[in-house]
């Protein structure tokens, strides 16, 4: 019983560190997104 009660905990942790790290990913391609459009706005207006 003691192996799968750990087995569903390192499951659930791989879950949040899977999930932490997709919003990580989100963030900093929402934050790359920002950068080159506040880039391109400039050119684009000259």
């Amino acid at each position: 019983m003691n192996q799968i009660g750990r087995r569903k905990s390192l499951l659930l942790s791989d879950f949040q560190m899977v999930s932490f790290v997709l919003y990580f990913l989100q963030f900093f391609y929402l934050q790359l997104l920002l950068y080159n459009y506040a880039s391109i706005l400039p050119a684009r207006g000259v």
